[in-house]
């Protein structure tokens, strides 16, 4: 049997030097190989980002040798080799063209929450499950010149989300897509409020702001993504099945 969280496979991206954080990344086809959108790593060189999985402190942060960018859209490849396989569980590796309006999706990785202490918004990275459906497909021009294929996603996307994986609700091994950005929008004019300045009067124009979250569709660029992160060979599937049924046995003998 296959052990698949995608939860514990989705993580952090950090500046090696400094505060803060750069995003959400996950695990690809293999241990040692995560995707991420290219926002997060742009201007970076490797030995300045490192990967941090669920569960560790900040210190014990992995990191990364290789980044590779997509020549347009918003997707990175970075290579982590000192992630091991009992490390992270079993990993996304096909890629589903589920194209059809309203297909479900979950997206799960670490948005950035601000919380106010002594009068100053800190930034925390907080593990969040999204749920929604796909409300269209379209080519995407991105405010960052990134440009790519797209799914409009029904929830929001804040930021720290971007670069989380995108997969569907009901089956969790079907990949569709990476978190790239958070669109807002404005319905018609709500309301109109006359406002009295002095001997001039103006007029406000209230709208209510929609978001909608954007993700790379990787089936889109699926053989670009496979030229730089090989298929996984049946060989190797069948491997990680017995590796997994050898790490089950040694857990419960250690219970």
């Amino acid at each position: 049997m296959r052990d698949q969280n995608v939860l514990l496979n989705t993580g952090i991206l950090l500046p090696r030097v400094g505060d803060g954080f750069l995003g959400s990344c996950f695990v690809f086809r293999y241990a040692t190989t995560f995707l991420t959108a290219a926002h997060c790593v742009k201007d970076l060189a490797p030995r300045d980002v490192g990967v941090l999985l669920p569960g560790a402190p900040a210190e014990y942060a992995f990191g990364v040798v290789n980044i590779t960018c997509h020549p347009q859209a918003d997707l990175a490849v970075l290579q982590v080799p000192e992630v091991r396989e009992e490390q992270v569980t079993w990993p996304q590796y096909t890629l589903f063209d589920d194209r059809e309006l309203g297909v479900e999706f979950t997206a799960c990785g670490y948005p950035q929450e601000f919380r106010h202490i002594a009068h100053i918004a800190v930034g925390q990275p907080t593990l969040r499950v999204f749920r929604g459906y796909v409300q269209r497909f379209f080519p995407h021009t991105s405010h960052m010149g990134y440009r790519y294929f797209a799914a409009e996603l029904s929830t929001p996307c804040p930021a720290g989300l971007s670069g989380a994986p995108v997969f569907n609700s009901g089956f969790h091994g079907r990949l569709y897509g990476v978190v790239a950005e958070d669109v807002k929008t404005s319905t018609e004019l709500e309301s109109v409020i006359e406002v009295k300045d002095g001997d001039k009067t103006r007029e406000e124009l209230y709208h209510n702001v929609i978001h909608y979250g954007v993700a790379v569709w990787l089936p889109a660029i699926a053989s670009w993504l496979d030229q730089i992160v090989p298929p996984v060979s049946d060989e190797e599937i069948q491997r990680r099945g017995a590796n997994q049924q050898r790490l089950r046995k040694q857990q419960q003998v250690g219970q």
